[in-house]
């Protein structure tokens, strides 16, 4: 389940002629910030990674994109925990995935 239908209802009644812009607004941020999760990701920059997945899965949860949102939270876990910090690299790709899923579903919204 990559979209939650009941969040995305509730959204387009919520914000109306605005629903639009609030998807294409999190579209782009989010393309923006899984760029810079790649580049943190290639100097092993963790703290970067572990604000960026932060906000990514609340900015994922509050558009009802609830497939991202689970893969950024495990992301920010991960990226949290020194013993598992090797798993960031899969868990980055798999977003970036994800998120394509993701984009696919919420364009059916508009």
């Amino acid at each position: 389940l990559y979209v939650d239908d009941d969040a995305i209802s509730e959204l387009k009644e919520l914000f109306e002629n605005d629903f639009s812009g609030l998807i294409e607004t999190y579209i782009s941020d989010t393309k923006n910030n899984i760029s810079e999760l790649k580049k943190a990701l290639e100097v092993n920059d963790f703290n970067a990674i572990s604000r960026l997945a932060h906000l990514l899965k609340g900015s994922s949860a509050n558009v009802g994109a609830r497939g991202a949102s689970e893969v950024f939270d495990e992301l920010y876990v991960v990226s949290n925990d020194s013993e598992r910090m090797e798993e960031s690299h899969d868990l980055v790709i798999k977003a970036d995935e994800v998120f394509k899923h993701v984009v696919k579903a919420l364009n059916e919204y508009l």
